[in-house]
C-alpha cells in the first residue's frame, strides 16, 4: 500500500498530469453550470395547469403544436388580416386548460429567456392594427389570459 501511495504522489507531481487534471476539472465545471444555466433558460414562463378531458396527450401531440405555431407565425410573420383572426380565433375557442398548456407551450419554445410571453407579444403587437375585428378578439383573448394569470 505504501508503494501505491509513493507512485501516485509522484504522479501528481508531474507538471503536465497537474495541467491535465486542473484543465479537466475546469472544463467539468463550466459544462455542469452551462447545463444547469440552459435548464433554467429554457422553461419560459409557465402557469400550471390541469390535465383532464380537455388537454388529453392526443390534443397536446397533435392539435396544440399546430395552434402554437399558427398564433406565433401570424403574430412574428407577415401575415394577412384574416389568417391573424383564424389564429385568434382558434386561441380564443380553448378551454381554460388548453389556453394555459398552449401558453406555456408558447413560452416556451419562442420566449425561453422568459422576458416576454404570449400575452406580451398580443398586446405588443396588435395594438398599432386598429383593426375592428382583429382587435376585439385580441382584447378579449388578452383579458382572459390576464384573468387566468397568465401575464
Amino acid at each position: 500500500m505504501s508503494k501505491f501511495k509513493d507512485n501516485f504522489k509522484e504522479a501528481l507531481a508531474n507538471k503536465p498530469l497537474q495541467y491535465v487534471i486542473v484543465i479537466g476539472g475546469l472544463l467539468l465545471l463550466v459544462y455542469l453550470v452551462g447545463k444547469a444555466a440552459g435548464k433554467r433558460s429554457v422553461s419560459g414562463t409557465q402557469v400550471p395547469y390541469q390535465k383532464g378531458d380537455d388537454v388529453t396527450e392526443s390534443w397536446v401531440n397533435t392539435v396544440a403544436p399546430v395552434i402554437v405555431r399558427e398564433m406565433y407565425d401570424s403574430l412574428v410573420f407577415f401575415n394577412s388580416m384574416e389568417g391573424k383572426v383564424l389564429a385568434m380565433q382558434r386561441l380564443e375557442g380553448l378551454s381554460d386548460g388548453q389556453l394555459k398548456y398552449c401558453y406555456n407551450l408558447y413560452n416556451r419554445s419562442f420566449h425561453p429567456e422568459g422576458k416576454q410571453t404570449l400575452t406580451t407579444d398580443l398586446r405588443d403587437i396588435f395594438v398599432l392594427l386598429g383593426y375592428g375585428t382583429a382587435d376585439e378578439i385580441r382584447d378579449r383573448i388578452v383579458l382572459r389570459l390576464e384573468g387566468l394569470g397568465m401575464k
